[in-house]
């Protein structure tokens, strides 16, 4: 057995959640604990996860009492936690068999500690598609907004793989509905963790499983203002790209939005007026 606690949160999964444990359950060496973090659920999430792994060593269940988040939620599982690592599943994806063993494998041969976080590759699955990202890992000296929003580069929190005593100190910012696991890596950064890649895919991330996903309703007027909040943490080109992609998504669903705001933000970037607003006409040009 290791000394991995594992926390998944969840909110009316009970279609999935049992797959995710199970996935995570199965690894070998087993984990110390699998810790599910229940969001106040509305639907029969207890009973079922109580009737199939309540009596199986090392599963625990969690629950708060209102619905609060993912942020509140993970960090309640982080507190609960008694594991020496710490890692993270998403209820609606699975683990690889596998993937444990390469983590701890891995940051042990590299001699990591508490100011270090692996992560690695994900299997992505929508419908008959199947992806993997990202395809290369961070640079040294990069700042990872850089990472994200410049290179195309994604580091999924269910391939977040760290000490728990750096989780405790980092935790996830509960006034947040989304970026959430952007603004955890951002904030890890910010007090010195340096990231280290692992390019095997050990996850499956199921996209499209659910039309309710945060990632597919956001706000994006509160993602807007996040980035802005953090644009010293990112380069221009990696603001505007972002910003520009907000607009094209706001002109898609059909909400209004204010040209002249984003042409604002959009040159306060220090990407350059000319490559800003050819940028800004081929996101709103795009359908």
């Amino acid at each position: 057995m290791s000394q991995v606690s594992v926390i998944i949160p969840t909110y009316d999964r009970r279609d999935v959640v049992c797959n995710a444990v199970e996935s995570a359950m199965r690894q070998d060496p087993a984990p110390l604990e699998v810790i599910v973090c229940d969001d106040a659920s509305t639907d029969d999430t207890e009973a079922l996860l109580a009737a199939q792994f309540g009596d199986r060593l090392g599963f625990r269940y969690e629950r708060l009492s209102t619905n609060q988040g993912g942020a509140v939620a993970r960090n309640l599982g982080i507190d609960a936690a008694r594991g020496r690592y710490l890692a993270f599943l998403d209820s609606d994806d699975i683990w690889k068999p596998g993937k444990l063993a390469s983590c701890v494998g891995a940051f042990e041969t590299a001699g990591l500690g508490a100011k270090d976080i692996l992560y690695h590759q994900c299997e992505l699955v929508e419908g008959d598609r199947i992806g993997i990202e990202p395809v290369s890992g961070m640079n040294d000296d990069e700042l990872f907004l850089d990472y994200v929003l410049s290179r195309d580069g994604q580091i999924r929190t269910p391939s977040l793989f760290m000490l728990s005593e750096t989780a405790r100190e980092i935790r996830f910012d509960p006034s947040l509905r989304l970026h959430q696991d952007w603004d955890f890596c951002t904030r890890a950064q910010t007090v010195g963790c340096s990231f280290h890649f692992v390019p095997v895919p050990l996850t499956t991330v199921f996209r499209g499983l659910r039309g309710d996903r945060i990632s597919e309703t956001y706000d994006l007027d509160a993602s807007a203002a996040w980035l802005g909040a953090h644009r010293d943490m990112m380069n221009g080109q990696a603001f505007a790209r972002r910003m520009c992609a907000i607009l094209h998504t706001k002109r898609r669903r059909g909400e209004s939005f204010e040209p002249a705001r984003f042409a604002r933000w959009l040159m306060a970037s220090d990407y350059g007026v000319k490559k800003t607003l050819g940028m800004m006409a081929l996101f709103l040009a795009a359908r």
